[in-house]
């Protein structure tokens, strides 16, 4: 999947039209629908950050991006694992 396909896809997931997340985000709609269409190959971090907040989610998750596995840093270093924490 596209960058913006993964956006739309954000989007979708909330049950929000382009104009909905343009007024909770205050970014006009042209522009999501341009990030959302691959006519802007990529957003200002500043715009993609006002439409993941809107949406209740992490710029990474709006985007696309894998979400690294808390360990996976320890791992590859070949360090114990971090303890599990309750209550966090």
């Amino acid at each position: 999947m596209t960058r913006g396909e993964y956006m739309r896809m954000a989007r979708n997931s909330a049950k929000l039209s382009a104009a909905q997340l343009s007024v909770m985000s205050g970014v006009p709609v042209c522009t999501i629908r341009s990030l959302e269409c691959k006519v802007s190959r990529s957003g200002r971090i500043d715009t993609l950050e006002l439409l993941a907040d809107a949406l209740g989610i992490s710029i990474d998750e709006y985007v696309g991006h894998k979400v690294m596995v808390k360990n996976h840093a320890y791992k590859q270093r070949n360090l114990p694992p971090v303890p599990h924490q309750s209550g966090i």
